[in-house]
């Protein structure tokens, strides 16, 4: 592949996104050739006949001991020693590069690929204003550099909602998004300056209570629903607190023990301060020593990010540990709850163990009636915080700008949802004279950022094929898209689920997308659109103007070229004959490595004249097949430094060239 080139089309795309009417159930080429690996969840949560403990296990220098075996192990319920019946060590692997790219959209992860499920919540009630830059850089930092693969994350504040920021994801863009809302909604770290009557502060201590009384903190809901929300995910669990006083009544404490989620708080004042208006004998730090979790002292900046690290360190590898016991879990003594006391002991000597220090024996209050009705499958799908694989399906959800208003000149966000199912794993009905049926039932929805619905659309379809056509559309998959003018610049979340109705088979994606206002006088990129040469065999979606649409759906065989393009809108104005002057560049990364980064190219006035950039990068016959990401960046050289640069990602495919038959 050239290092330093980009060399520009001949022809630019017909238009980069061409904004249609509503259109559903278009037939395109569609090969993945990606089979699912269904696997397990390797965590059984408590039962009747199994109890099973996370444990960590650290020596005096806080690290990891992973060579134990169960005879290392005393496991004591209320008192009473138990038989380990089942023992393992579980490892979670660290990001394969801690540098891979920030922006990059990654693929929604099963259920089976969740390693670790984390809630990052800040409790308004102990973050000052004058600490929450620091803070909230640490929370970017944390996402940016320290997310592994199979992490799943969600972000919320104990202070009004947060809409579907709070939705668990493994979308960074999404998390950036939600980070930078929690310090931007009314009212948050605003501190009343009295005390209560009676308390006297130190120097470096907080006053306590909020200005605006219509909107006060909820940490104990917002926690209780975090806690709730981990319940069903799979994984190793937790809740990361930051907080400098927080009581937490012994039902948190329970919750969290029953949903096997562990709770580490982390004080980023640095002072070692105990809130006067909470319980001497219920300090908020034993949220992390009931649950088996970590208090932790730190400040605002690096030190903090260190610890956010050495939390996800700690979540790296543990022990299950399990046993039987000999009576029914889920029995009520005089109609309340039984809580079992838990103690894990080690025998080694100089280590220390944490686990959970109990369970309540009732069953899961949470737990959700099957689904029954097509809308039930629908919805349960949507909404789950993975995606469903029994149709493989993926979702892009592209966007550009509209045409500007007559009157006002503005220009809206337009985007496009575009779904491609997976044709194998559909199945057909064998209907009279020999034809073929399949009914499918789609479902998108497009959310607003505070949760409500910008747009929906509930189909179903119903196809009637002979056998011949059943065959190829076995092969080459469905198409759908939605268009969908956005009220306004800003975040929304697109959603999408999919149900066989012969087979029951579902699948769903979902993803994240921040639209630029392309009113504002600063550079800003539409969504990019990949399309290979009309003459090259296996390389993916046609480059003809019909086709220049199918944004994010190509494979492109190794050894063809990828011409790519997307509008261009907010470049400095000059005055004639003076001319904009505007370079792009084009990188390519797989797995967090970086494949290929071009110098910066001068793109021709001739196109920037139509709103456009557009370009060709060439695959070289020897690249690995795979799965790639691309960067487009763009610069502005006469705009001020902090209005120069946008950048926009495409993921692509690379496959094996299709040998041609002798």
């Amino acid at each position: 592949m050239p290092e330093n080139r980009i060399p520009m089309c001949s022809a630019a795309l017909c238009r980069i996104i061409p904004l249609l009417c509503l259109t559903s159930g278009v037939l395109a080429p569609q090969t993945s050739g990606r089979a699912p690996l269904p696997s397990p969840d390797p965590v059984i949560r408590v039962s009747v006949n199994l109890v099973q403990v996370d444990t960590v296990v650290t020596d005096a220098k806080g690290n990891h001991v992973a060579d134990l075996q169960p005879d290392d192990f005393g496991i004591f319920e209320d008192g009473k020693p138990q038989k380990i019946t089942n023992f393992s060590w579980i490892e979670v692997k660290p990001p394969a590069s801690p540098g891979a790219p920030p922006s990059h959209p990654p693929g929604n992860l099963r259920k089976d690929e969740v390693h670790r499920s984390i809630v990052l919540m800040d409790d308004d009630l102990g973050t000052p204003y004058e600490d929450l830059p620091g803070v909230m850089a640490s929370a970017r930092k944390f996402v940016a550099e320290q997310m592994a693969p199979g992490d799943l994350v969600s972000v919320t504040a104990s202070r009004g909602g947060m809409g579907f920021y709070q939705q668990f994801t493994h979308d960074k863009r999404q998390l950036y998004a939600a980070i930078d809302h929690i310090g931007q909604r009314p009212g948050f770290g605003q501190w009343v300056i009295e005390t209560p009557r009676g308390v006297k502060l130190g120097p470096d201590e907080p006053p306590f209570g909020y200005r605006d009384a219509n909107n006060p903190p909820n940490p104990i809901g917002y926690l209780t629903w975090a806690i709730q929300g981990l319940q069903d995910v799979p994984g190793r669990k937790a809740v990361v607190l930051l907080t400098h006083g927080f009581y937490a009544p012994p039902g948190i404490v329970n919750l969290a023990n029953r949903a096997g989620v562990v709770i580490y708080v982390i004080d980023p004042h640095g002072t070692d301060f105990v809130n006067p208006l909470i319980p001497s004998n219920a300090p908020y730090r034993l949220l992390a020593a009931q649950t088996g979790g970590l208090w932790i002292k730190s400040l605002a900046g690096a030190e903090l990010n260190a610890d956010l690290g050495r939390v996800l360190e700690d979540m790296s590898g543990y022990y299950l540990i399990g046993y039987q016991p000999d009576r029914s879990d889920f029995e009520l003594s005089n109609g309340q709850p039984v809580h079992h006391d838990i103690l894990v002991k080690v025998r080694r000597p100089g280590l220390t163990v944490r686990a959970r220090n109990g369970f309540m024996g009732v069953p899961n209050p949470s737990v959700k009636p099957p689904p029954k009705t097509r809308e039930d499958y629908l919805q349960q799908a949507l909404f789950s915080p993975f995606s469903a694989s029994g149709i493989r399906l993926r979702l892009d959800p592209v966007y550009g700008a509209s045409g500007p208003d007559p009157k006002t000149k503005r220009r809206l966000p337009v985007m496009r949802a575009m779904l491609s199912i997976e044709g194998g794993d559909l199945q057909f009905s064998d209907v009279d004279s020999g034809r073929r049926k399949l009914v499918l039932d789609v479902l998108v929805a497009v959310f607003n950022q505070d949760g409500t619905s910008a747009a929906s659309q509930d189909q179903q379809f119903v196809i009637s094929a002979t056998q011949d056509q059943a065959a190829q559309l076995a092969g080459t998959g469905l198409h759908w898209t939605k268009d969908v003018k956005l009220p306004k610049p800003g975040p929304y979340l697109v959603r999408a689920a999919v149900r066989d109705a012969v087979s029951g088979a579902v699948g769903s994606a979902f993803s994240f997308l921040e639209a630029p206002d392309f009113n504002k006088p600063e550079i800003a990129l539409s969504s990019i659109v990949l399309s290979g040469p009309s003459d090259t065999s296996g390389s993916g979606a046609s480059s003809a103007p019909e086709n220049a649409g199918q944004m994010g759906w190509a494979e492109f065989a190794a050894g063809t070229t990828v011409q790519f393009g997307c509008e261009v809108f907010g470049i400095k104005p000059v005055r004639p004959p003076a001319e904009p002057r505007v370079e792009m560049q084009v990188r390519l990364f797989r797995e967090g490595a970086t494949v290929f980064d071009s110098r910066p190219a001068a793109v021709s006035p001739a196109l920037l004249s139509k709103n456009l950039l557009t370009g060709n990068l060439k695959i070289e016959g020897d690249m690995e097949p795979g799965d790639y990401a691309m960067q487009l960046i763009a610069y502005d050289r006469l705009a001020s430094p902090k209005k120069q640069m946008a950048s926009q990602w495409i993921d692509l495919t690379i496959v094996k060239p299709v040998l041609a038959p002798h």
